[in-house]
């Protein structure tokens, strides 16, 4: 009753004066010794009481009496979230809140700089709570020692401060028996986890539940690393030099692709084999993540492209069940929104490129290295394309198991609007056209964009029915993608027509007004765009996405019309024009045959209203400014039927949440 409430204050208050020691650790110049020496035994006092809690003190003292917690707050040494041993919260915060104060922490513990005592007294504890956690039994985490998370976070302390120790002395040009001392043992704590996967090397999914699990804790631990340790797993250099880094990366990928055959097993509650396969997805994506940090290597990407190809395997075995089909492997225990969801490994290269773009803004790449970097990218997109057909697969919204294909769609289009920035960024436009990869990618992308809105149907019970649902964050990266794709240039409407106009058979008289236009692939192209636009203002979009019209139409204004309002003008009253041929076999997916492209507002659309409505978007594109933009939401609404009334559709989501560090 008394020793974990005192203890635990004393963690959460060293872990809260975390940012004001960094300050004091900073501070340079004359300073009173009496104050800097009260100081540093302070310190020294925090990391010895931290490091003691965590070897005496269980994180959970019994198993919960609750069933909905996992412990009971009064036996347990964690904070007020509820998560993690605070005596590591407080480590790693101090840790890692500045070079300087992990510099401090060494010196103080020990008297010396770059003395090892500090890492290898760490290393001890890690392993003392190793053995406690092996000694407890997989999946229990209450009794002597920590649970794994707490463990791993302790393993990212000890690496944060072997490698500041390292990097002080090499940036002075010297080195130590200390820093040798340092480095051998990050060695010997990163072989660890290997050594267990290389012994599971050859196993199947199988094979018995616990050697996934045991590589999916290894996995989790290997990502506890730097950044720089963990890339060498991928390093074509280290696979030369040591084959154990390759079988073990090979072994983990496979494990993960051979595990996604689970999903043509029959029932509806997954094993646990099945739920330790999951686990283990989401160990291999973390450790992708902590990659990333430094750039995925060509391997890597090689990687993540077979996981995606496994991936959309499995989507499309699971969608040709049927949306009533029950799944062990599409649900909340194995991938889904509670544990890690489909495109976790796109939404991977979406971050890599991202973070490209990061370090190139930071000028940490130079303009041909982020290219480099963003083509590596690029083309483990394009290896990974059956994510387009996965996506537009022709069966309704799931409702037996939870539909993969919203958040593969949504990590998609971010993934090629982020390829799309960091292209604009360091080369010129004229050159991303040239790049016949990117292209071909970008041109199938703006035909699945705009597919999507043809084969939704405006009236609200056929919409529901049909294909993957919009009603989610695919649709809000659908209109990132859209504003980034039209901001690229007339050329972007070229593209667009290429490779939407074969699977769409217009009216004669419309496919001959667009001909002749002074620049028929433009025109064509514009108006199958802003057709998709009017259909998306009229219903097939939630009502939330308007809220994206100012800025998709501002980039069709800007990039591909360039501040031409004639050719926008003409464009968009194309797109409201424009219709299908009468013949039978001319319907394009919820369009029949003689119809409008733009829907059934548009078909009832009298002379005066259209009008009224050209009159409007001249106005706006005269004033051309963020207010006139936003008056494009207004003017779309009264065009296509006004606000619509329960529509049956949802409030504006939040993005995917990827984190999946807690599996």
């Amino acid at each position: 009753n008394v020793i974990f409430p005192v203890s635990r204050l004393i963690c959460l208050a060293s872990a809260a004066f975390a940012p004001s020691m960094r300050y004091v650790a900073a501070v340079s110049g004359p300073v009173d010794d009496a104050l800097k020496q009260a100081f540093l035994r302070a310190l020294r006092g925090i990391v010895q009481a931290m490091a003691i809690s965590l070897s005496t003190i269980p994180e959970l003292a019994a198993n919960s009496t609750l069933d909905s917690t996992q412990y009971d707050i009064r036996g347990a040494m964690r904070g007020p979230g509820g998560e993690d041993h605070v005596g590591c919260i407080a480590l790693f915060r101090l840790a890692h809140e500045s070079t300087e104060l992990c510099n401090l922490m060494t010196i103080t513990y020990d008297g010396e700089e770059a003395s090892p005592k500090l890492l290898l007294d760490l290393c001890a504890l890690h392993e003392q709570l190793k053995q406690d956690e092996l000694a407890r039994g997989p999946e229990v985490d209450y009794g002597r020692g920590v649970t794994p998370k707490t463990r791993r976070i302790l393993l990212q302390t000890i690496s944060r401060i072997g490698v500041v120790a390292i990097e002080g002395t090499t940036s002075n040009g010297t080195t130590s028996g200390h820093t040798e001392v340092v480095s051998a043992k990050l060695q010997e704590l990163f072989q660890a986890p290997l050594q267990i996967i290389l012994q599971t090397s050859g196993t199947c999914i199988g094979d018995k539940t616990d050697t996934i699990f045991r590589v999916c804790e290894a996995v989790f631990d290997l990502s506890s690393f730097s950044p720089r340790l963990v890339s060498s797993l991928f390093s074509s250099r280290e696979h030369q030099d040591n084959p154990d880094y390759r079988k073990a990366v090979e072994t983990i990928v496979e494990l993960v692709v051979s595990g996604y055959q689970l999903a043509s097993v029959p029932g509806d509650t997954p094993d646990n084999t099945c739920i330790q396969w999951g686990r283990l997805r989401g160990a291999l994506f973390s450790l992708f993540r902590v990659c990333m940090t430094l750039c995925l290597s060509p391997l890597a990407l090689e990687a993540v492209a077979a996981l995606n190809q496994a991936e959309c395997a499995a989507i499309t075995t699971q969608c040709k069940r049927g949306p009533d089909s029950p799944s062990i492997m599409f649900n909340g225990d194995v991938i889904g929104e509670e544990t890690l969801p489909a495109g976790a490994f796109v939404e991977i290269i979406h971050e890599s490129i991202a973070n490209i773009i990061k370090k190139r803004d930071q000028s940490a790449l130079s303009d041909q290295e982020a290219k480099r970097h963003t083509d590596d990218c690029v083309l483990a997109l394009s290896k990974s394309r059956d994510v387009l057909r996965v996506f537009m697969l022709p069966y309704p919204e799931a409702t037996g198991h939870d539909d993969a294909r919203p958040s593969i769609c949504e990590a998609w289009f971010f993934a090629v609007t982020s390829a799309i920035t960091s292209y604009k960024n360091s080369t010129p436009i004229s050159d991303i056209f040239g790049n016949a990869i990117f292209t071909e990618l970008l041109g199938e992308t703006c035909l699945a964009a705009v597919q999507m809105l043809f084969i939704r149907s405006i009236e609200k019970e056929v919409s529901m029915s049909t294909g993957m649902s919009v009603d989610g964050a695919q649709t809000l990266a659908t209109i990132d993608f859209l504003e980034a794709a039209l901001s690229l240039g007339p050329e972007m409407l070229s593209l667009i027509y290429q490779y939407t106009g074969p699977h769409v058979t217009l009216d004669h008289s419309a496919k001959t007004a667009l001909e002749s236009a002074p620049t028929p692939t433009v025109h064509a192209g514009g108006a199958l765009i802003g057709a998709a636009l009017y259909r998306a203002a009229s219903g097939c979009w939630p009502p939330w996405g308007l809220e994206g019209s100012p800025q998709i139409y501002s980039a069709l204004f800007y990039g591909a019309c360039g501040l031409d309002t004639d050719l926008f003008c003409q464009i968009m009253e194309a797109a409201a024009e424009i219709r299908l041929a009468s013949s039978p076999d001319a319907g394009c997916g919820a369009i029949r045959p003689g119809m409008k492209l733009a829907g059934k507002y548009f078909d009832q659309m009298g002379p005066k209203t259209k009008e009224d409505l050209m009159r409007q978007i001249i106005k706006i594109c005269h004033q051309n400014d963020a207010s006139g933009w936003r008056r494009m939401k207004v003017v779309l609404k009264q065009a296509c039927g006004g606000k619509k009334k329960a529509s049956g559709f949802n409030q504006k989501p939040s993005l995917t949440d990827w984190d999946c560090e807690r599996l």
